[in-house]
């Protein structure tokens, strides 16, 4: 009544019993006329209903049971066709190849690759060259796909797996960019590539250590692709942080230290070397570059050798870039250059640039360049007389670079950004 407007008058004065109220009320109800609450109850399934329970569980679990057996069987029986299939695959490409190469057909031989755990497995075709020492791996259709060198060593490792299956084989190169993992159908597959890997090497005069291991020590210890090139990742950035003195790669020139049985000691291939410069291997370009580089003659470029290269091209000016020009294409190391070997040299140049010219142009181009510097009539050029005729092209040449394309590098050492920090430097200087 506080809250409302209702007075003392509105209401009867007990408000709790009828009495002369239009509103019925028979009896007050009190707690004598109430019924007992009905006490809490609870229902044990399981009781007096054990024996259905455990056969509806059992059923459960005996359905779960057949259910991945009949899904292990059908994954089996598809592995078991896939096996089927990939054989009849690399049985066709190989008689395809021997076809096609009739001169490889003693050395050809199939398997299948495992290249990473997350890379899985491809058919490959094998096919040894006794004549340049040399491991050739191709697709299963007869395309290349890497070339396994053996002329730098005197040893390989040949390691056999032992357990399960028992037909895995890894063949170890020191040096070379990473390790061939094969796997073959069967014990017998295996053993027959081991003989003639093994009269291959003995026929070449490389000797081999033998080795056995359990399979999964075979793929932790393999050297893969993928750990390559996060190897390869590493040497360059850290060489071009050297080279290019670049700010805020202070922990990459660090972890030479940390790392230095890692780093310093990674040495390129001429197939790194080459996709590095996005190039193809056998490029006149890569083939004079790599031969000029590789000081010791070991057939792989250190990482000293490659910092001095990149040394050059981030810190040389025009005539230590002609010098290196010169000395690449000085084939016989004489000191002198003939026209053949200046030709030799615009035609890389023409390369690395993916332009060409028809012979009487180049001919055309030759003959200008020479009598421009007045050497028409010369036969053989040194140096000087190199410097000389490159006189109209020193500012080019001293902007140039290489384009690191294939190498995970700093943006501040890529060629435009290189050209353009010389640029400045030399309006500073002027």
């Amino acid at each position: 009544m506080a809250t409302t407007n209702i007075t003392d008058e509105d209401i009867q004065d007990d408000p709790f019993f009828a009495t002369g109220s239009p509103c019925f009320q028979e009896i007050q109800l009190n707690e004598t006329q109430m019924e007992d609450c009905t006490p809490l109850k609870h229902y044990d399934y399981f009781t007096n209903s054990d024996a259905s329970f455990i056969i509806s569980f059992s059923a459960l679990g005996a359905f779960a049971i057949g259910t991945a057996g009949v899904l292990y069987l059908m994954a089996k029986r598809h592995q078991k066709e896939g096996e089927k299939l990939r054989r009849a695959q690399r049985k066709k490409s190989v008689k395809k190849s021997v076809t096609e190469d009739t001169s490889a057909v003693h050395h050809s031989l199939m398997a299948i690759e495992w290249i990473g755990k997350k890379e899985g497995e491809r058919n490959i075709l094998l096919k040894f060259d006794d004549h340049r020492k040399q491991i050739l791996v191709r697709s299963s259709q007869n395309k290349p796909i890497r070339t396994i060198d053996l002329s730098h060593t005197n040893e390989v490792t040949i390691t056999l797996s032992t357990d399960k299956r028992i037909n895995f084989l890894l063949l170890h190169v020191p040096k070379e960019s990473y390790d061939l993992v094969l796997k073959f159908d069967n014990t017998h597959h295996r053993q027959q590539f081991h003989d003639k890997l093994i009269g291959y090497l003995g026929n070449i005069g490389i000797g081999q250590q033998q080795n056995v291991k359990k399979e999964e020590e075979i793929f932790k210890t393999a050297k893969t692709k993928a750990k390559r090139q996060k190897l390869l990742d590493r040497f360059f950035r850290i060489i071009f942080a050297h080279a290019f003195n670049i700010k805020g790669f202070e922990e990459e020139v660090q972890m030479v230290s940390a790392e230095a049985q890692d780093i310093i000691t990674c040495e390129l291939t001429k197939t790194e070397f080459a996709e590095s410069l996005s190039m193809k291997s056998n490029s006149t370009f890569v083939e004079q570059m790599f031969a000029l580089v590789d000081k010791d003659n070991s057939g792989y470029i250190s990482f000293r050798e490659f910092l001095d290269l990149i040394v050059i091209f981030a810190k040389g000016d025009a005539d230590a870039k002609a010098k290196l020009m010169f000395d690449m294409y000085d084939i016989e190391n004489k000191g002198c250059m003939s026209r053949e070997d200046f030709k030799n040299m615009l035609k890389s140049l023409m390369e690395l640039a993916n332009t060409s010219l028809q012979p009487d142009q180049m001919e055309s181009l030759i003959d200008s360049m020479f009598k421009e510097a007045g050497l028409h009539n010369v036969k053989t050029i040194r140096y000087e007389q190199f410097k000389q005729i490159l006189a109209d092209y020193k500012d080019a040449l001293s902007y140039s670079q290489l384009n690191w394309q294939g190498a995970d590098i700093p943006d501040a050492a890529k060629p435009d950004k290189v050209a353009a920090h010389k640029k400045r430097e030399c309006t500073t200087e002027s």
